[in-house]
């Protein structure tokens, strides 16, 4: 029989099997390599020159909250 989609049957199986949890090393060894890829991406960027900030064309623009890289505005 298919299965029912439905937030009342998430919410029935929710007790049927407990989350699979990684082993404290995993997580450990995981969080190092993603903070040592981050430095990696700070490192590239640092440097990097910035580009001038636009607003984006039209309505868009009336919706614009937040700062956006020159050449993105090119491409809306």
């Amino acid at each position: 029989t298919p299965q029912k989609f439905s937030l009342d049957a998430a919410l029935d199986n929710a007790d049927a099997a407990p989350p699979a949890l990684l082993p404290l090393a995993v997580r450990r060894q995981r969080y190092d390599d993603y903070m040592a890829e981050a430095k990696r991406w700070v490192a590239r960027l640092k440097d990097a020159p910035l580009e001038s900030s636009a607003t984006l064309a039209d309505e868009l623009g009336d919706l614009q909250f937040f700062p956006v890289p020159g050449t993105a505005s090119r491409r809306h």
